[in-house]
């Protein structure tokens, strides 16, 4: 969901530079168990995408575990510095105009949403490709 939002975003603004464009990240929360992990999807070449973990915690169920709030409070406070720098990255992406010099690659040949050629992966399956 991550890929299809970026995309979007960077739909919007077709003619901003591929470099800036390399910039811009789209932000995803999983929670596993008692687990949460914040991941950054960014554009990094044409149509490939790459995800990297940020930020994870646990949740602490007990008093033993209180130690565990200083990450998430570190957790968060990962996601308020990404959410600023984003910012102005989107806001120089929208106000971005195209000059009739402009010799740079055209941002519609970097992007790629996921299609029908994208297929379920049985069980049967998951050994031949992780091996």
């Amino acid at each position: 969901m991550a890929v299809c939002s970026l995309c979007r975003m960077l739909s919007d603004n077709l003619d901003c530079l591929i470099e800036d464009a390399k910039k811009v990240r789209m932000y995803s929360i999983q929670s596993v168990s008692d687990r949460i992990t914040l991941f950054a999807i960014s554009l990094v070449e044409k149509k490939k995408y790459l995800a990297i973990e940020l930020a994870s915690c646990v949740i602490p169920f007990s008093f033993e575990a209180i130690i565990c709030y200083a990450r998430i409070f570190n957790f968060f406070a990962v996601i308020q510095n990404e959410f600023v720098k984003q910012e102005k990255v989107q806001k120089k992406i929208r106000s971005f105009i195209p000059s009739a010099d402009d010799n740079t690659e055209d941002l519609r040949e970097w992007l790629h949403l996921p299609d029908d050629d994208l297929t379920s992966v049985m069980d049967d399956d998951m050994d031949e490709l992780f091996l």
